[in-house]
C-alpha cells in the first residue's frame, strides 16, 4: 500500500466575517447607549437677571480676611422641596 504524503488535500481556510462585524456592531451600540445615559442629566431651565453693579466674589478657598470660606450646596427636587448642604429646609 502506498501512502503519498507529498499530496494533502488543501482545504480553503476563510475567515468567517459577518459573525465578527455583528459582535463589533452589538458592542458599539452598547457603548453608545452607555455613554448616552451617563450624560443625560436633567436640569431646570432658569433665566436668570443680569448684575448692573456690584464686585466680583473672591476665589473660592481662603477669603480676603484669611479665613477658609466654605461652599454651601443648594439642590431642589422634583416637587419643590429646597436642600441646603442634603438637609431640608423649610
Amino acid at each position: 500500500m502506498k501512502v503519498d504524503f507529498l499530496e494533502t488535500p488543501s482545504e480553503d481556510v476563510r475567515i468567517e466575517i459577518i459573525p465578527l462585524i455583528d459582535v463589533i456592531f452589538c458592542i458599539l451600540t452598547f457603548f453608545i447607549l452607555a455613554a448616552v445615559g451617563f450624560t443625560r442629566q436633567q436640569a431646570i431651565d432658569l433665566d436668570l437677571p443680569n448684575a448692573a453693579t456690584g464686585k466680583p466674589l473672591p476665589p473660592q478657598g481662603i477669603g480676603s480676611d484669611g479665613l477658609q470660606r466654605q461652599r454651601l450646596y443648594v439642590s431642589v427636587d422634583a416637587i419643590g422641596q429646597v436642600y441646603l448642604d442634603q438637609q431640608p429646609v423649610t
